[in-house]
């Protein structure tokens, strides 16, 4: 493992706010693995084009985009770039609220 790896990973695993799902640790060794806070809403993507569930209201897309700006704000502050924002991206807690 290359040490700008393992810097990046103790960087992210330091990483507490409201608006970033946690990077509790990584497994390295054989299969590589991330352990991670559980979002149990999914991805933003999926809700969207849910078929399955109601539309999300303009106030409810407005409140997640002030979320994830408050997420990239707080990550540009500690000079950490996310590389990859995106709805697939973007994680929902089980009530999607957060």
């Amino acid at each position: 493992m290359s040490d700008e790896l393992e810097a990046e990973i103790l960087t992210m695993t330091q990483l507490r706010h409201q608006n970033i799902v946690s990077l509790y640790g990584a497994v390295l060794k054989g299969n590589r693995a991330m352990v991670m806070e559980l979002c149990e809403g999914g991805s933003l993507k999926d809700r969207l084009i849910s078929k399955t569930k109601s539309k999300l209201l303009a106030t409810s897309l407005l409140e997640y985009s002030k979320q994830i700006a408050s997420g990239m704000k707080f990550l540009a502050s500690k000079n950490f770039v996310h590389r990859d924002l995106a709805a697939r991206n973007v994680l929902l807690s089980g009530d999607e609220r957060v």
